[in-house]
C-alpha cells in the first residue's frame, strides 16, 4: 500500500503498460497473476488517495495489442482512468523495432470509434502535449493517442527528461546527455544548473527523423530514459 505522503507529489500519475497488455497476459498466463494484481493495486491506491487524472499508457504494437484495444479502453471508462495508446517507437530494449510493427493512430481511433463510441477531440487541448485527447461521444470517459511515428509532434514538443542517473535529455531520441549530478556534486551554483538547462533547450533537434534514413537509434532504451 502506498503511503499517503505521496499526496505531496505530482497529481498527474502515469501507470505504464509496456508491450504486453493486461488483458491477454492475464488470460493466457504469460503475465503472472500476482504481478497483475500488484499493478492494479497501485492504480486503485492512487485513486483512493485522490490523485487525478490517472493516465495509463499502452504501447501500440501491430500484431500484439489489436484485440486488447477495446478491453483496455473499457477498463479506463469503467474506472475513470484515461488510457493512452502510444505508437510503438524504436526505443525497445532488444532493438527489434520495425515500422510494420507500429499500430498507427488512425487504426486505433477507428477501432475505438467503431467498437465503443465515436471519438471527438477534447476542446482546448494543450498544443505542446504529446497526446491527442478524445472524448467518447456517449459521455463515457476519454482516451489519448500519441502518434509519435505517423504524426510527429516534435516542432511543438516542450518536454525534457531527467533520467534516474541525473542525465538531462532534450528529446527521447537524443544522442547526447548533460550530466546534472556532476555539476551539483562538483559544487556548481544554481546559475550553472540553469545554464545547463538552457544549453539543453538550445541544442534540441528539429525532430527525431524516425521516418527518414537519417534516423539514429539512441543507446538508451525507453525503460532507461523514463516517461
Amino acid at each position: 500500500m502506498l503511503h499517503p505522503s505521496l499526496w505531496q507529489q505530482s497529481g498527474d500519475i502515469t501507470q505504464r503498460l509496456l508491450e504486453h497488455p493486461f488483458v491477454r497476459g492475464l488470460a493466457d498466463g504469460t503475465l503472472e497473476r500476482d504481478v497483475f494484481e500488484r499493478v492494479l493495486e497501485g492504480i486503485f491506491a492512487y485513486k483512493r488517495l485522490g490523485y487525478g487524472p490517472i493516465k495509463l499508457n499502452a504501447v501500440a504494437v501491430h500484431g500484439l495489442i489489436e484485440e486488447d484495444l477495446v478491453p483496455l479502453a473499457q477498463f479506463g471508462r469503467k474506472h475513470g482512468i484515461e488510457v493512452r495508446f502510444i505508437e510503438f517507437m524504436p526505443l525497445d530494449a532488444d532493438g527489434q523495432w520495425q515500422r510494420d510493427k507500429v499500430l498507427f493512430a488512425a487504426d486505433i481511433w477507428e477501432t475505438l470509434s467503431y467498437e465503443i463510441a465515436p471519438l471527438v477531440p477534447v476542446p482546448d487541448q494543450d498544443t505542446q502535449a504529446p497526446a491527442s485527447e478524445f472524448m467518447f461521444s456517449d459521455g463515457g470517459g476519454r482516451t489519448g493517442i500519441i502518434a509519435s511515428v505517423s504524426r510527429p509532434f516534435y516542432m511543438s514538443c516542450n518536454r525534457r527528461r531527467l533520467t534516474a542517473d541525473s542525465k538531462l535529455r532534450n528529446c527521447l531520441f537524443a544522442l547526447a546527455e548533460l550530466d546534472v549530478k556532476a555539476v551539483m556534486r562538483g559544487g556548481g551554483s544554481d546559475g550553472e544548473i540553469i545554464q545547463l538547462i538552457r544549453r539543453s533547450v538550445h541544442n534540441k533537434w528539429e525532430g527525431h527523423e524516425i521516418n527518414t534514413a537519417r534516423s539514429v537509434r539512441p543507446q538508451r532504451a525507453m525503460y532507461a530514459i523514463g516517461g
